[in-house]
């Protein structure tokens, strides 16, 4: 399977899940919502398969970015080859200052460069990483190149998400537990409210968490897949993930072994 690319590098990514995470879609779903859009590399894949896919987050900046990607993507890319031209640490400090005083299209290139140049992709918190080695023209070509039509992004809580779409198929990858807060940009997050809440879900759900027994604990009663090392990330493809898929209904046919575990 070809890897769907998302333009944005974003922290907590499931690019190389994608493949593993596509077996486990019900082959009757035709529609998805995601509760935390991100940078959306498994959103991509369904809507690329042909399912509408509805994508929701709560940071701002994110999803004005993602508002100019899908509906104009070339004006994005001219804008951002403009700030790639004399972009350095000085001008990664600049934008980083007056980020919220832009116009939505400057906004938006300028947060595409600040997570292009930031150690690890982190933003906000994370600092310059020099020679930006993630923000450079061929990159710029994925961001004017990239078409994804049946895929929205909007903002909206998850605690909306969830009021509004009672009976719809749920893809979930919420801030993982204990991670590094400064990862996600958000103070804390409540655990224990989502859980409650798809306890009250009618329709089917997927969810990603990292692997931790008060994780365990909130969703006992619903199906846990260990991933087992099957995704891996960094560049090398070196580190081995500590994941666990979670969900309300019966794996398909062929997608895990007898045992519980990924096929």
């Amino acid at each position: 399977m070809i890897l769907p690319y998302s333009p944005i590098m974003w922290v907590g990514s499931k690019a190389r899940a994608v493949p593993t995470l596509t077996t486990l879609v019900p082959h009757d779903v035709t529609h998805v919502v995601s509760g935390f859009a991100g940078g959306c590399s498994f959103e991509i894949a369904m809507a690329l398969a042909g399912l509408t896919v509805q994508a929701y987050d709560i940071n701002p900046y994110l999803v004005n970015y993602w508002l100019f990607q899908l509906s104009e993507p070339v004006i994005l890319a001219d804008r951002i080859e403009l700030v790639h031209r004399e972009f350095e640490r000085a001008c990664y400090q600049r934008l980083d200052r007056i980020l919220p005083s832009l116009t939505p299209l400057n906004r938006a290139a300028a947060f595409y460069a600040l997570v292009r140049s930031a150690f690890y992709n982190i933003f906000p918190g994370g600092t310059y990483a020099k020679g930006h080695p993630n923000f450079k023209e061929r990159r710029i070509d994925r961001v004017r190149d990239f078409r994804c039509p049946r895929l929205s992004v909007s903002m909206q809580d998850f605690r909306v998400t969830l009021s509004i779409h009672p009976q719809d198929f749920l893809w979930l990858d919420p801030v993982y537990f204990k991670k590094d807060r400064r990862l996600y940009g958000i103070k804390e997050f409540p655990h224990e409210e989502l859980a409650a809440l798809l306890r009250g879900h009618k329709g089917r759900f997927l969810l990603t968490y990292n692997d931790h027994p008060y994780i365990r604990s909130l969703y006992r009663d619903y199906h846990i897949i260990p991933v087992d090392g099957k995704w891996r990330y960094s560049a090398g493809g070196t580190k081995v993930s500590d994941e666990i898929i979670i969900l309300n209904y019966d794996p398909p046919k062929g997608s895990v072994t007898v045992d519980g575990r990924l096929a």
